[in-house]
């Protein structure tokens, strides 16, 4: 958008601005001419098309018009001064980047027709969700709808709850004009937050947004979410990721934050940017932190979970970067600054076991708050008033619409962990998580315990997971420490096909793998394909390995704890490569093998293999091929030596007491 149409567009969407007249009427005629040339003007009856579009299109641009951020928790901030546009990188088919960035023009333009946006906490899904409907409105002739998964109703269709998108008290729009519009292709539809439905509904919903893209014709479907085992198969579509912000992304934002605040905190940042961790300027929301607490602190954290700690304090006691009064709001609940927090932190855990990221309604929101203090034996004056504190006094929630929701999730995510980390019985609370049903959903929340309390985690997900290493029989070589790599961080299956029988012949000269042989393994989780060419008695094999691309839902932080980084070259001096014939009775022809200590104790002498299983492992770790992680028989004895001498202490302890 140019800086002049960003000016207009920033005109359009102050309600006040007539805005219908000035950018959005020429959308309304376009869609009265074009429903004239597919003859639905008489579909309408008294309802006509222009007056429908018009009050639904001013309801979806007041929506997504306004952004709140933790930087400024009080203010609505105009989504075109306030998002910094993220750089969008393209996904191959088997789980790993190509290289080929996408052009956000290309999104608006409709030249990318559908795709999957996959990333983790913090990137800012649904802002960019916000800010691609809000650039449609002004630069498509499509009809956007933006619809947050999190608030779906689950006892009708996905296309039934899109299209209540565009009722109104008393005004139910058309049901079969809406499956016209549909079948004739007009919508750009962005489904956001596939992360937060409940796990239970995740398979029958997944089903129908691959129905959707199915049949939806010549409809856009761009759906987002955080990486996760259960994501819908968009038909024909692309998966795309964010990349991490640049240190000039990041100033940027800094500047867009001052402007808004005719604040000097961005320009003094700016002038420190060289002595920020690199980790803090990756995303959104840690720019938005980092500005925040260095708003208020003048210092910049060490750790990450110090931000929310610090916007913790500043928040209850009433620091506010641009209203500089310095005093604190009174409590309506009537608790102190430490017993507030417990009573928070038991509330978000509560939620995140009943996987709630937001309330429906007032009376929903003080449910969950007097169960809470039931838990924590925290009483406020009324839950209704704390909940007040958590919008007002407190402001680390907002309502939007009738929802009641955290400013983000993490912040959520990072109180519940904090209630297990100080829990009497953090750690039985924690394996009782590790070893539940709904762990994945925990993802951030174990990734927060991690940095709180570093014993806890080692003790409780890294301790078990180094034991198993420890008592495997994996050899002292660096192949073979590589070859269990994949036994204790995934799945693994390794065979040998036939080149001239499972040719892919799309890929022209260079022989690829059929897609095929592959595809039913997506279904169980393998999402990454690494394949090289051997001859054996003179016919041309792939020899190919397929792998999932998690640690056996085990924790990446666990996993880290007990491997090396190395860097592949020629001095690891391996042993000559046997016969070719020998491989083939271990392997077989034309079908999977599961790769376990069987296999591997009759692969491990084929030197040829290494550069097959690094360049998996390689590509698979944060895409790159010239290092990757394998097992450390170092790192896995101290972690073993550290939790058992903890847990002789407390012994020690109790025979003491």
């Amino acid at each position: 958008m140019s800086g002049i149409e960003g000016k207009l567009a920033i005109e359009a969407i102050k309600p006040a601005a007539g805005f219908i007249n000035a950018l959005l009427g020429p959308k309304i005629e376009k869609l009265k001419l074009w429903a004239n040339e597919k003859e639905l003007k008489g579909k309408l009856d008294s309802d006509n098309l222009s007056n429908v579009m018009e009050r639904y299109l001013k309801k979806l641009s007041c929506r997504v018009s306004e952004i709140t951020t933790l930087s400024f928790s009080s203010l609505k901030m105009n989504i075109f001064e306030a998002y910094e546009p993220l750089s969008i990188g393209k996904i191959g088919q088997f789980g790993l980047p190509n290289n080929e960035n996408v052009d956000f023009s290309t999104l608006v333009k409709g030249e990318v027709k559908s795709c999957s946006i996959i990333d983790s906490a913090g990137m800012g899904k649904s802002t960019f969700s916000k800010f691609i409907v809000a650039t449609l409105l002004f630069k498509s002739d499509r009809i956007p709808i933006l619809f947050e998964l999190r608030k779906i109703n689950k006892d009708i269709s996905l296309v039934d709850n899109l299209a209540k998108e565009f009722d109104f008290p008393g005004k139910v729009f058309d049901r079969d004009l809406f499956y016209k519009l549909l079948e004739l292709g007009k919508f750009y539809v962005v489904i956001d937050g596939f992360d937060e439905v409940p796990l239970e509904y995740q398979e029958i919903l997944s089903s129908q947004i691959q129905e959707l893209s199915l049949k939806g014709g010549n409809n856009i479907l761009m759906l987002t979410s955080r990486p996760q085992d259960i994501l819908p198969d968009i038909v024909n579509g692309i998966t795309l990721r964010f990349l991490p912000f640049t240190v000039e992304q990041a100033k940027n934002l800094l500047r867009r934050y001052d402007s808004i605040s005719n604040l000097d905190v961005g320009k003094r940042l700016i002038d420190e940017i060289d002595s920020v961790p690199a980790k803090f300027i990756e995303s959104p929301l840690l720019v938005s932190l980092l500005y925040r607490t260095f708003g208020v602190n003048h210092s910049i954290a060490d750790r990450i979970c110090t931000f929310y700690d610090e916007i913790y304090h500043a928040l209850y006691k009433g620091h506010d970067l641009i209203n500089k009064n310095g005093y604190g709001r009174e409590k309506k609940s009537k608790i102190d600054f430490e017993d507030f927090r417990k009573l928070l932190r038991a509330m978000c855990y509560y939620m995140m076991l009943n996987r709630k990221t937001s309330f429906v309604s007032w009376s929903e929101a003080t449910k969950f708050i007097d169960r809470a203090a039931s838990i924590s034996s925290i009483k406020p004056t009324s839950s209704s008033n704390f909940l007040d504190d958590l919008l007002v006094s407190v402001p680390l929630m907002q309502k939007d619409g009738n929802e009641y929701r955290f400013f983000h999730k993490t912040l959520l995510e990072f109180f519940a962990a904090e209630y297990i980390v100080f829990d009497k019985s953090s750690s039985l609370l924690l394996k009782k998580l590790f070893d539940s049903k709904i762990v994945s959903t925990f993802d951030k929340v174990f990734e927060f315990i991690a940095e709180i309390n570093p014993s806890l985690f080692d003790s409780v997900v890294t301790y078990p997971f180094a034991l198993l290493v420890s008592k495997s029989n994996y050899g002292k070589s660096l192949f073979e420490q590589a070859l269990y790599t994949f036994i204790f961080r995934q799945k693994c299956k390794i065979g040998l096909w036939k080149v001239k029988d499972y040719k892919d012949e799309d890929q022209g000269e260079l022989p690829a793998l059929k897609y095929t042989v592959f595809e039913h393994l997506v279904k169980d989780g393998f999402t990454i394909l690494n394949s090289t060419i051997i001859k054996l008695e003179g016919v041309d094999y792939f020899l190919t390995i397929s792998f999932t691309d998690k640690p056996n839902n085990l924790h990446f932080k666990a996993w880290s704890q007990i491997t090396k980084s190395i860097v592949y070259d020629d001095s690891w001096g391996l042993v000559s490569s046997q016969p070719m014939r020998k491989l083939a009775d271990v392997l077989g022809f034309n079908k999977w093998n599961d790769l376990d200590g069987n296999i591997i104790s009759n692969i491990k002498q084929f030197s040829m293999l290494l550069k097959l299983f690094v360049g998996g492992l390689g590509l698979n770790l944060y895409f790159n091929n010239e290092s990757f992680r394998i097992l450390s028989e170092e790192k896995v004895n101290n972690i073993l030596l550290k939790v058992n001498r903890e847990n002789e202490f407390i012994e020690e302890m109790d025979d003491f007491l």
